[in-house]
C-alpha cells in the first residue's frame, strides 16, 4: 500500500478508530513500539546510543584476521536513527563513528573490498548531508577530525578517506 492510499483510508477513521489502529501497531511490532515510544519521549542521545551500540557489535566480529563486518547492518542503523528524525548532527555522529571504527580496525584486520568502498561512501555521505542542510562546515571538520585523530590507522588508508572527500567537494563544484 502506497503512503498516499494509506493517507486517504486513515482519512475516513474517525478518532476512535485511529487510537485502535495506533494501538494494535504498538502491540503487534518491536519496530513501531520504538517509534512511538521515541515520539512521545523523544530523545536522540539514548536513540544514538542504542545504534552506536549495533555498530560497534558489528565491527568487532571478526573471523582469522578477517573483519566480517556487515556494512549492510551498519547502513541500516544509521537509516533508522535518520528515519526518526533526530537532525542530521546526530546521523552524521553515527556515520562517523562507523568510519573511526574501521579506520581502527583495518590496522589490525583483513577488511572486505565492501568494507573499505564503505568508508569512502559514507565519508562522502557525511559532506553530502551536512552540504544539503547547510552545516558543510561540520561535515568538514568531522571528517578532518575522523582522519587526523585516527592515528591509529594506515596513513594511506587515511589519505584515501581525504581523497575521496576533495574529489566529492570538487563533484559539487565546492573547494
Amino acid at each position: 500500500m502506497s503512503k498516499t492510499a494509506l493517507k486517504k483510508e486513515l482519512a475516513s477513521f474517525d478518532r476512535e478508530q485511529l487510537v485502535e489502529v495506533i494501538l494494535n501497531a504498538y502491540s503487534s511490532s518491536k519496530e513501531a513500539k520504538e517509534y512511538f515510544e521515541f515520539f512521545l519521549n523523544p530523545d536522540p542521545e539514548f536513540l544514538y546510543e542504542k545504534k552506536l551500540d549495533i555498530v560497534i557489535k558489528e565491527l568487532n566480529k571478526s573471523k582469522r584476521g578477517y573483519c566480517k563486518a556487515r556494512v549492510s547492518v551498519m547502513r541500516a542503523a544509521v537509516k533508522q536513527l535518520e528515519d526518526y528524525g533526530v537532525g542530521t548532527e546526530w546521523v552524521v555522529k553515527l556515520m562517523a563513528e562507523i568510519i573511526k571504527g574501521i579506520v581502527i580496525i583495518e590496522k589490525f584486520c583483513y577488511i572486505t573490498p565492501a568494507l573499505d568502498n564503505g568508508v569512502e561512501r559514507l565519508a562522502r555521505e557525511i559532506i553530502d548531508k551536512t552540504n544539503k542542510a547547510e552545516m558543510l562546515s561540520f561535515g568538514l571538520e568531522t571528517i578532518d577530525k575522523i582522519v587526523n585523530d585516527s592515528g591509529k590507522g594506515r596513513p594511506a588508508f587515511r589519505d584515501k578517506i581525504r581523497s575521496a572527500v576533495a574529489a566529492y567537494l570538487r563533484e559539487l563544484r565546492i573547494g
